[in-house]
């Protein structure tokens, strides 16, 4: 079970791995505000789907429970817990081409967003509106961004010479976070 709009590849790759019977969404796998690929390569593993859920579900079960996938239908023994969308290779695709009403207008938002932070500002560099302020001044100092991808982890040991040689401010974001600290990093 979990609550994942837009999973991604290295989610599902994560789910495959660790041999999971099915994936139960309370969440909408693909929003359409980009493409992504985790849902599809849950169903190419042989790995049933049930999206939109709700996030009801996770109130309803804990874990530990034994859940059986029925169709859209998903059960706790023998009682109801939740209905969803059963997906298919067909279903996935289908959402896969077709865009979400607000993903252009969010694209454009975000160009647009970026572009008069960068000209009101003369960088790229500074915070957009609602992010939070570092208490790390990073002015003339080179900035390393770690994120979870695809081979992220070989990568990051690519890199292991110019962490050593440059120092750049290590941010890890999410997984990158966890990958800083298993190769043996301090992330900011």
């Amino acid at each position: 079970m979990i609550d994942h709009e837009d999973l991604d590849g290295v989610s599902a790759e994560a789910l495959i791995d660790a041999e999971v019977g099915g994936v139960v969404n309370a969440a909408r796998s693909i929003s359409g505000r980009y493409p992504n690929l985790g849902p599809i390569r849950l169903l190419e593993a042989g790995i049933p789907l049930i999206d939109t859920v709700g996030p009801l579900l996770l109130r309803k079960v804990r874990e530990g429970d034994e859940l059986r996938l029925d169709g859209d239908r998903v059960y706790a023994g023998d009682h109801l817990v939740g209905v969803g969308i059963r997906q298919s290779t067909a279903t996935i695709r289908e959402s896969m081409g077709r865009p979400s009403s607000g993903s252009r207008n969010a694209s454009s938002r975000s160009r647009a967003t970026r572009s008069t932070t960068c000209n009101a500002n003369g960088t790229c560099c500074s915070a957009a509106p609602g992010l939070p302020s570092l208490d790390l001044d990073l002015t003339n100092r080179p900035v390393l961004v770690v994120v979870r991808g695809y081979n992220y982890k070989e990568d990051l040991a690519v890199l292991r010479p110019y962490i050593r040689d440059i120092r750049p401010v290590l941010l890890g974001v999410d997984g990158g976070a966890d990958a800083l600290i298993e190769a043996g990093y301090t992330p900011t």
